[in-house]
């Protein structure tokens, strides 16, 4: 069973036609029969995304409802390790060592502390990822 972390890059692209790419369609391959872990920025990332589709008209209020109601069916487990106070000078620390936003230091910081590999569609976040020795997927 592979185990790894998926940004939202990569998770919405699953849902969004205009956004598939066959990297991020391997990823979701691999959830057959493995697991991803996503720190819970995740969640909001997800609905910040699925409201500025509603705004913009791109997915109407039923679709954004089904498109959850498939996210949540799928093998992602919420760490919430990233967002606890204690972790914010950890999160500081591999935003600024790798110059990213600490939204995407959450992903890295995750895969690093888990050991795990990243799939992400992000450039900036895959170039830190293989900086920090961690393996990209897809």
């Amino acid at each position: 069973m592979i185990e790894f972390v998926a940004d939202c890059s990569t998770v919405l692209s699953w849902f969004f036609e205009d956004e598939e790419s066959r990297p991020a369609n391997s990823c979701l391959d691999l959830l057959a029969d493995g697991r991803a872990y996503a720190p819970a920025i995740l969640t909001l990332e997800v609905a910040n995304v699925l409201q500025a589709a509603e705004i913009r008209g791109r997915v109407s209020r039923v679709q954004a409802l089904l498109l959850i109601t498939r996210l949540n069916q799928l093998p992602i487990t919420i760490d919430s390790e990233t967002t606890t106070l204690s972790s914010i000078e950890t999160l500081l620390s591999v935003a600024k060592d790798y110059q990213l936003s600490a939204y995407d230091a959450a992903y890295l910081e995750l895969a690093l502390r888990k050991l795990m590999p990243l799939a992400t569609c992000d450039r900036k976040l895959s170039e830190a990822a293989r900086q920090a020795g961690i393996t990209l997927l897809g």
